[in-house]
């Protein structure tokens, strides 16, 4: 018998957050928009106004908890009710998941 591509095995691997409330996103592997946007994110200059970085952290946010694998639309109140630790550490987590997608695609 040949071989056999399944590409369900792609989509599989998700990043678990779990949410100040007990709830659990499961955030898939990113989209190249979402590359994109996380990316641009990062290299604001630091002569940024911060109310754009701000602005820019939770639109990075809400993009990467509404790319989750139940296809919920993470309403915009739940971004800004998180502390700014919390969207960094949300980020960090996403980017450290990217990398290792990146280095281990299956």
């Amino acid at each position: 018998m040949g071989k056999v591509l399944d590409l369900r095995q792609y989509q599989e691997d998700t990043l678990d957050i779990t949410m100040l409330d007990g709830s659990v996103v499961r955030v898939k592997k990113p989209t190249q928009k979402l590359v994109i946007k996380i990316m641009a994110f990062q290299g604001l200059a630091e002569d940024t106004a911060q109310d754009k970085v701000l602005a820019a952290l939770d639109d990075s946010v809400l993009a990467i908890l509404s790319n989750n694998a139940d296809g919920a639309k993470v309403p915009k109140a739940v971004v800004a009710g998180l502390e700014v630790v919390h969207k960094l550490a949300i980020l960090r987590a996403y980017t450290d998941f990217i990398q290792g997608v990146q280095s281990d695609p299956n």
